[in-house]
């Protein structure tokens, strides 16, 4: 995956740079599709509120007529459990309001570790404004729950999409998880559940600890953008209760503006904690004075990564020329012009491109 972006410095204006990026882990590119990190909870706080280490800040609150999260042990550091008690007798919701939450193709990844899971239980859910035409589970936009059959003590995971328009028939599709989870118990695993629906084709899929199934009867058209919150755990509509959480420790929980694809998910899954923002360049600047080379750059992983930076003057014969190790979310890399000249000649150069990926990714990134 390659992004350009020329930039005419002022005073070279003979000189046209170009950067080419790509990333990868082990051979493995995280996608740089439509789709864009909207919120990203680690869950690491010992209690609400929990912050969002996505570029939104959209904090993650708890809904204090329910009962409170319990900090626990998580995939990646801390995690949240959804639980239960008699005082205030509802199970854990969190939810969080935001104008980036509002969008109609969505995508999501999470992990969770059962303690006891029922029929219908609700992970995660976007609600709908409030309507009496439609009640329960019918009165949320989306979510995702476990399913509602029970065979031999197991459901699946189910994905279901219903948009905000309440109608008897509002659907715009569902899909089942291959991977079946045991009901009325508990479990010592981690298990990763992702995916996600496209309004504009319809499409929706789901993966259980990678494991993708994709749905044969939605449909595209489903809104809900509506101003409405994102729930994790128990889900409302308006003031009334519409699912409940299910008994689960609940960690790592992302939200994206579109579908995973399969790729992504095998980089979430081979890596707790971390998104699959894409890779990209925010600035580019040359120097007019000296002539050297500025890049700003979002990595997909937030620090200590190694991406190895090469040069070309007709992208033919990529050289390397830096290593550098990003500090966070943003990494600047400078290119000092009398190094670059070093090596292909100060003057005999019209164009120079960069090419930018991890370390240990030499072929089959791209």
């Amino acid at each position: 995956m390659y992004k350009h972006i020329p930039a005419i410095a002022p005073g070279l204006s003979k000189m046209l740079v170009a950067l080419l990026l790509s990333s990868a882990i082990a051979g493995i590119t995280p996608s740089c599709l439509a789709q864009n990190l909207i919120a990203h909870w680690p869950l690491d706080e010992p209690a609400s509120p929990y912050s969002d280490v996505g570029l939104n800040g959209i904090t993650l609150l708890q809904d204090p007529t329910t009962t409170t999260a319990i900090a626990v042990p998580g995939i990646a550091g801390g995690a949240a459990e959804l639980s239960w008690q008699s005082v205030p007798g509802t199970s854990t919701r969190l939810f969080a309001t935001n104008s980036a939450l509002q969008t109609d193709s969505f995508g999501f990844s999470f992990w969770i570790n059962p303690n006891y899971l029922n029929n219908g239980d609700n992970f995660i859910a976007k609600e709908m404004p409030y309507t009496t035409v439609v009640s329960g589970a019918q009165s949320v936009a989306w979510q995702v729950r476990v399913g509602l059959t029970n065979t031999a003590g197991s459901a699946p995971i189910e994905l279901i999409v219903r948009g905000n328009n309440p109608t008897n028939s509002n659907f715009y599709g569902n899909v089942f998880s291959t991977t079946k989870l045991p009901l009325f118990t508990s479990s010592s695993n981690w298990i990763h559940i992702a995916g996600g629906y496209d309004t504009t084709s319809g499409s929706l899929t789901l993966f259980v600890n990678g494991v993708q199934s994709t749905s044969g009867n939605s449909i595209p058209g489903a809104r809900s953008s509506d101003g409405s919150p994102f729930d994790v755990g128990t889900g409302k509509n308006g003031a009334n209760f519409a699912v409940f959480a299910a008994g689960a420790n609940i960690d790592d929980v992302q939200l994206y503006n579109g579908p995973l694809s399969a790729l992504d998910v095998v980089f979430l899954m081979a890596n707790p904690g971390q998104d699959s923002r894409p890779f990209y360049i925010t600035q580019m600047t040359v120097d007019p004075t000296s002539g050297n080379i500025t890049a700003s750059v979002i990595s997909t992983n937030s620090a200590n990564m190694s991406y190895v930076t090469q040069v070309s003057t007709n992208l033919n014969g990529f050289v390397a020329i830096t290593n550098v190790v990003t500090l966070g979310q943003a990494t600047t890399i400078t290119l000092p012009k009398s190094v670059v000249d070093s090596m292909f000649g100060a003057g005999s150069y019209s164009s120079l491109f960069l090419k930018i990926y991890l370390l240990n990714c030499f072929t089959g990134c791209d």
